[in-house]
């Protein structure tokens, strides 16, 4: 067989670098193609899907970009980017561990734009493991922090604003502990506490800003409070519901009424009738020194969970002023059973305190402010420091905290004139 003449002419396989013109020419000979036909579809998968799943789809001025910088802050996965012919992209996908986002570059042709620089409509509310983590990594990658990271009762959340326009809430949600039974545990514990307010509105708007409070309508009169340790009610002066009673009233939880009833009138104190409601037995008393209280029989049996302790709301501490602290402490030890440690009632729930002018006990606080007879509430937050400057701004007044063995402490008023004490108590 004669030789190949071309295989003397073979050579080494060696690559060619691409000719860029050439390369961009062949580029825009394709998209004209493509241009006929169906859109391109790269990095696309299969997913699941979940009837009735509520997906947000937003409109964003770089959707490229956008799908990198949301998977990188909210610790996603880019799965589907459609391009379409003119370059824009029609279709983003981003998967996140609990829901996906979808992304389009805006197309106004069809009403699809991107936010306003001047505000949204909707704010995406996620929910989340680490706030603060989540937050910095917003913020050090362009979003704009609108409301700084804290604590409120439903959970520790900021809100921003992204860099495409959108705004987000990020929420963690509080961590779970157990709480304090509502109605005490025992025989005299405190049952229920009235605030009695000139204005009831205004303490709402008052406690619910310091406090984050959420109320509503009292059964009777007023607001009730949801969800605090005690019972916590707010009723107007003047009311029917509230005759008798200045500033504040007491319920004590007792184990029969009727003896406990026949035991106020043997002491020196005023019962009227016992009245039956779907959520116990009833009673309201007026003690020695002329002030409204209230004796609660309950049907339930709570129990003290290990660990429990006051949130914030809730009351962490309750002092009475006393006209005569050695005849009014008597009374209610023959009342309720209460025994007494340096003037104070013992192992009630919440923590009480008790004093008389006479006494002079209030001296060695060394407070700018003079305790009334009757009940001084004290409520328990979370940060005193900020607590303080909502209470100022709600238009109260206090004094700055102060260390004391059992945590920090201020003194002060509501914007009523009803005295308070705030507690951010030691882990």
């Amino acid at each position: 067989m004669s030789p190949d003449p071309f295989e003397a002419l073979r050579g080494a396989d060696t690559a060619v670098p691409a000719d860029p013109a050439f390369a961009a020419d062949l580029r825009d000979r394709l998209s004209r193609a493509l241009a006929r036909g169906a859109p391109p579809v790269i990095n696309t998968v299969a997913r699941p899907v979940t009837v009735g799943a509520l997906t947000p789809y937003l409109a964003v001025a770089d959707a490229r970009a956008a799908s990198a910088w949301y998977a990188e802050v909210l610790g996603g996965t880019v799965t589907d980017l459609i391009e379409m012919p003119d370059g824009r992209v029609g279709h983003a996908e981003v998967h996140l561990p609990s829901l996906r986002i979808y992304l389009s570059d805006p197309h106004p042709e069809i009403g699809v734009v991107a936010p306003d620089p001047d505000g949204v409509p909707v704010t995406l509310h996620l929910d989340v493991d680490d706030v603060d983590a989540v937050v910095a990594r917003m913020s050090n990658r362009g979003a704009t922090v609108e409301r700084a990271t804290a604590d409120s009762p439903y959970g520790r959340n900021a809100t921003l604003r992204d860099p495409y326009g959108h705004r987000w809430m990020v929420m963690a949600p509080m961590p779970s502990r157990p709480r304090l039974p509502s109605n005490g545990v025992k025989e005299g514990d405190v049952s229920w506490i009235a605030l009695v307010v000139p204005d009831a509105e205004r303490a709402r708007r008052f406690y619910t800003s310091v406090l984050g409070w959420e109320v509503k309508p009292g059964r009777h009169v007023g607001y009730q409070v949801v969800g605090t340790s005690p019972l916590l009610f707010l009723w107007p002066a003047g009311d029917a519901r509230a005759a008798g009673a200045t500033e504040t009233a007491v319920g004590y939880r007792v184990d029969d009424i009727e003896a406990a009833v026949a035991r106020v009138r043997a002491a020196g104190g005023t019962a009227g009738p016992i009245e039956h409601e779907d959520y116990g037995a009833l009673c309201d008393c007026i003690d020695l020194q002329g002030r409204r209280f209230g004796l609660h029989q309950l049907d339930d049996s709570p129990i003290l969970e290990p660990g429990a302790r006051a949130r914030q709301g809730d009351l962490s501490y309750l002092t009475f002023g006393v006209e005569d602290g050695e005849r009014d402490r008597a009374f209610y030890a023959d009342v309720l059973g209460w025994t007494y440690a340096d003037g104070n009632p013992v192992g009630l729930l919440p923590e009480t305190g008790m004093w008389s002018p006479g006494e002079r006990k209030v001296l060695a606080r060394q407070d700018e402010w003079t305790l009334s007879l009757g009940a001084v509430l004290c409520y328990q937050v979370d940060d005193i420091a900020a607590a303080v400057e909502r209470l100022r701004g709600a238009g109260g007044e206090c004094d700055d905290p102060r260390q004391r063995p059992y945590g920090l402490e201020v003194h002060g008023r509501d914007d009523q004139g009803i005295e308070l004490y705030l507690h951010q108590l030691a882990p």
